[in-house]
């Protein structure tokens, strides 16, 4: 717990040097204050965002105080006593400490993109509404006409808190998509797509296109600003070198698609590369040995290991083609010769979920999971939950371990006997009706209930047991005696 803090210090100290010095690098400065900055205030959103409202109000507090110190040469411009205290408080203790709520939306919106983004549109709007009430009030009269204070003073602050805001937001948005925050290790943020391609194309063409609205920004707002007065003047726009923004914007944003769509076409062709005929196989870590649990992969499969089973894989010799995960049960391989996609801990999937979603996705319509039962009980119901998501997306997925079989029956299934096993089955469903022919226990038109397991520990007692489905949905379990 000491070394979380004392972590979560140094991270709040080296993002306050950040914004300190990506404020000081300025874009635009008004001749009354204000300026439009490099997101000097994302490096403190990201704390409010990471540690919490706490952390992010004490990084901010101090930001504040910082940004005051830099700023001393504005309150000779006031005199009464009042006036320098309304001058520290509103331009800069509070318009600058509102920055730690940037992290308002963390459990509200799971996507971090969004929710940093609008948490820093928040914090720019309430920092924006501190600045208005200072001109209208103590800076009436001095750099803003008495008359008509508060319009003048929405007019002069919105020049730069609006491209100020713009700045941050993109910033925001494009970093948020890059890196995990969420995590104590900062990991980078994987799509979930499972083809072979570089994260670095998307990461440039979005650095490109981000680029191209920040230097259009820088270009076009301090025109809309009289130079002697501050004041927002639309005649200025006419001063403004049009082509060489449009010709900024248009080579930024042509250059950005080029290599979405080059991204796109890698991508689509690693798919088509992935993809192998024939089974799937997803290896979980709970069964350590793949001879005992029957499962009969061959190189020729395509193998995916969830988590730290790339270490059982190796084990048996064989590659894994793709292995997926939050690493949370082992170290993340180092040496893999395949694509690992790398996700958060804490995301709605379970790592086997992540892998049948991959499989499905790769087009695989016979996906054998190996070892998913067993260890712990709820890995064990929610990789049963998997098997119905397959045969609810037209894939038929198989629960293997070293005493179960589990799978969802189709209308019709036809079981080899095995002795030295038990037949149960159960219905998903409120009810299921079925026929069962070739068991101990058997008819026609049986309806099971969901609330009670009457179809359980059946023996086959014929060659083969021949299960029609009529009605609902039906789990088969084999089982050793």
């Amino acid at each position: 717990m000491q070394n979380k803090k004392t972590l979560a210090l140094v991270e709040s100290a080296v993002m306050i040097a950040l914004a300190t010095v990506l404020s000081i690098l300025k874009i635009a400065e008004l001749p009354y204050g204000g300026s439009i900055t490099l997101a000097s205030m994302l490096p403190i959103a990201i704390i409010a965002y990471r540690r919490g409202t706490g952390w992010g109000i004490s990084a901010a507090l101090v930001f504040s105080v910082i940004q005051q110190l830099l700023g001393l040469k504005n309150l000779t411009y006031v005199t009464t006593w009042q006036s320098i205290l309304a001058v520290i408080m509103l331009d800069y203790i509070v318009a600058f400490t509102v920055i730690g709520l940037a992290g308002i939306f963390r459990k509200a919106i799971k996507n971090q993109a969004v929710a940093l983004t609008l948490g820093c549109v928040l914090v720019s709007v309430l920092r924006y509404a501190c600045h208005v009430i200072s001109g209208a009030t103590v800076w009436a009269g001095l750099s803003i006409p008495t008359q008509a204070a508060l319009s003048y003073s929405f007019v002069y602050n919105a020049t730069y808190m609006i491209p100020e805001c713009i700045i941050l937001a993109i910033s925001s948005m494009y970093v948020a998509s890059l890196i995990d925050f969420r995590e104590e290790k900062l990991k980078r943020i994987k799509r979930e797509s499972t083809a072979v391609y570089s994260p670095w194309i998307s990461a440039g063409a979005g650095l490109i296109a981000c680029a191209a609205v920040i230097f259009d920004v820088a270009t076009i707002f301090p025109k809309l600003q009289n130079s002697e007065t501050g004041s927002f003047d639309i005649t200025g726009i006419s001063s403004v070198n049009w082509s060489v923004v449009i010709a900024v914007t248009v080579s930024g944003f042509v250059i950005s698609a080029l290599l979405m769509a080059v991204n796109y076409l890698i991508k689509t062709r690693s798919t088509e590369i992935m993809k192998k005929p024939g089974k799937c196989y997803i290896i979980c870590p709970f069964d350590s040995d793949l001879a005992v649990s029957g499962a009969s992969v061959s190189k020729d499969d395509f193998i995916i290991c969830a988590d730290a089973s790339c270490n059982i894989a190796e084990a048996h010799g064989l590659s894994p083609d793709l292995i997926i995960g939050d690493f949370d049960s082992g170290a993340r391989p180092e040496n893999a010769t395949c694509e690992i996609v790398e996700y958060p801990s804490e995301k709605d999937d379970t790592d086997t979920m992540l892998c049948l979603k991959a499989a499905i996705k790769l087009g695989f319509k016979e996906i054998i999971i190996v070892g998913g039962i067993g260890g712990r009980l709820d890995h064990t119901l929610a990789n049963l939950s998997a098997l119905l998501y397959a045969d609810e997306n037209g894939a038929r997925a198989i629960l293997k371990g070293s005493e179960n079989i589990a799978f969802v029956a189709r209308d019709e299934e036809r079981i080899p006997k095995d002795t030295s096993s038990y037949l149960s089955l159960f219905s998903v469903t409120s009810a299921a009706e079925i026929s069962l022919k070739g068991t101990k226990y058997g008819g026609n038109r049986i309806t099971i209930p969901r609330s009670f397991p009457l179809g359980v520990s059946n023996e086959i007692t014929e060659d083969e047991a021949v299960l029609t489905v009529h009605t609902g949905k039906v789990l088969c379990v084999i089982s050793k005696k």
